[in-house]
């Protein structure tokens, strides 16, 4: 994106695994500008999935768009 807006979240989920750490998944959208002039406007859907220690270290993120 040339300019955006703030994402857009939509649904999260939260699962505790068994040696205390967590997986989370946070979905949403981002809008903006792909044209340098401001003519083009897009929205990606995105899902954040991160794994964080049970002490509340991340360790581990990814972030792809889906369609």
């Amino acid at each position: 994106f040339n300019s955006y807006y703030d994402p857009e979240y939509g649904t999260s989920t939260a699962s505790q695994n068994e040696d205390g750490s967590w997986d989370v998944t946070l979905k949403g959208n981002m809008s903006g500008y792909i044209g340098d002039y401001h003519d083009n406007f897009e929205t990606y859907r995105f899902v954040v999935t991160a794994q964080v220690s049970e002490r509340g270290n991340l360790l581990d993120i990814s972030v792809r768009q889906v369609s």
